[in-house]
């Protein structure tokens, strides 16, 4: 299990993706991230049409590459297709929460 797909190097990109547990997805520019908080280790996600509420282990590191424009893709953890990474420093996305 991989939580995201990182970009890579100084390669530059306009848009990400967000990918519940059952490989439905949602996807945006970054311009209509309107902005992010990460509070006692969750992270909230507000684009022009929908919040997102991301629980899980290691967020503050996926926030900040938010922040920086850096990922491609974020996964939610699917249990039935992955074993647990146990890893203390794995960044693991438990739930995200959609609200339209």
């Amino acid at each position: 299990y991989e939580a995201f797909i990182k970009v890579k190097g100084a390669e530059r990109v306009e848009s990400f993706k967000i990918y519940d547990r059952n490989g439905n997805f949602d996807f945006y520019h970054y311009g209509h991230l309107l902005e992010g908080s990460f509070r006692d280790g969750v992270l909230i996600l507000s684009t022009t049409s929908r919040i997102y509420t991301f629980t899980g282990q290691q967020l503050e590191r996926l926030a900040e590459l938010f922040s920086e424009k850096k990922v491609k893709a974020v996964y939610e953890f699917n249990a039935d297709r992955f074993e647990r990474p146990t890893d203390s420093k794995a960044i693991i996305v438990d739930v995200i929460e959609r609200e339209d």
